[in-house]
């Protein structure tokens, strides 16, 4: 998905077919770098990741955001 080029007028479900489902790439315990891989490269919402493990979606936003920041070693104290 990184060299892919959205076209508005192509719905998310088309574009998005094909990719891995979330349960194929998050484990129980997944850590802010395998959250990132599934929003950056699979386009999944960050809505849909914090769905899937029933966090909220500030807790996957965070730890996508510590990763990305190079920070992802700071202990996160969130469920």
């Amino acid at each position: 998905m990184q060299h892919v080029t959205r076209n508005s007028e192509i719905p998310r479900r088309d574009w998005t077919a094909g990719r891995p489902s979330l349960r194929e790439i998050l484990s129980a315990s997944a850590g802010g770098a395998q959250l990132s891989f599934a929003y950056r490269n699979h386009g999944y919402t960050m809505a849909s990741i914090a769905e899937h493990l029933r966090f909220h979606v500030s807790t996957v936003s965070r730890r996508i955001a510590a990763v990305e920041r190079g920070d992802g070693g700071v202990q996160d104290l969130t469920p």
